[in-house]
């Protein structure tokens, strides 16, 4: 899979996922906290093509949203940074 195309998914999704929820958490805990379940449905979509016969585009699309969710993590990230800032 080329990187251009790779790019190109992971936007479309990051543009629908903040077209559904327009809010991301404030608290970092609360960030990571989705993160670590969009690991969990990789994990379950992974587990499904080995064990049950599951669909590749599953694993695809949960890996998108994985980087998805990343880059909206990192593009809210200096507000966390502030925040421990705050606290010295």
């Amino acid at each position: 899979m080329k990187k251009e195309f790779i790019n190109q998914l992971i936007t479309i999704e990051l543009d629908r996922a903040k077209r559904f929820d327009p809010v991301w958490p404030k608290d970092i805990m609360d960030a990571a906290g989705i993160i670590v379940e969009k690991n969990r449905k990789l994990m379950t979509a992974c587990l499904e093509v080995v064990h049950f016969g599951g669909s590749e585009k599953n694993v695809r699309d949960e890996i998108v949203s994985i980087a998805a969710m990343a880059e909206r993590f990192m593009l809210h990230f200096p507000e966390y940074y502030s925040h421990f800032q705050a606290r010295d």
